[in-house]
């Protein structure tokens, strides 16, 4: 756990992140945002999308789920 080669060096570095255990965080984050969509079962192929398109344009506290 908190250990990875290919997150912290080549997808932190990736993304600009200026400290690569900030991707954990951000890993974390994304788990959470899926598993309360499962817990509110959207499931469908267009209410997963337009989730993942309201936090990629307007952040995690956009999304209805954590509203």
């Amino acid at each position: 756990m908190n250990n990875s080669y290919i997150l912290e060096k080549r997808i932190a570095a990736t993304a600009g992140m200026p400290d690569p255990k900030m991707i954990y965080e951000e890993l974390f984050k994304r788990a959470r945002i899926i598993n309360a969509m499962a817990k509110a079962g959207i499931t469908s192929y267009f209410q997963v999308f337009e989730m993942i398109k309201t936090f990629y344009l307007k952040g995690e506290s956009a999304l209805p789920l954590f509203g």
